[in-house]
């Protein structure tokens, strides 16, 4: 069996398993360590656009400190308030 690693898009690293996954899936290395399938479109999509993938759970994180970044702004939260207030 042989491992094709690509390194050239940022963090993520697709690993090529053909023996080990269903044809239109596509195994990802996350930067937080996690192996996870994705769909191969999903993936040619993603590196087409120059994106980087992520596993749903890192996704899921992203995703919420946005949500708080863009709640703080509209309500006029500085990022030296919000600190304060996660101190306590």
């Amino acid at each position: 069996m042989e491992f094709n690693i690509d390194l050239t898009h940022g963090g993520t690293r697709a690993l090529d398993l053909p023996a080990l996954g269903k044809g239109s899936m596509r195994k990802i290395y996350c930067t937080c360590g996690r192996i996870v399938d994705i769909d191969s479109g999903y993936f040619k999509i993603r590196m087409g656009l120059g994106k980087s993938l992520e596993c749903s759970f890192c996704r899921n994180q992203r995703v919420g400190r946005e949500i708080d970044e863009l709640n703080d702004h509209f309500l006029g939260i500085d990022e030296d308030d919000r600190e304060a207030v996660d101190l306590l």
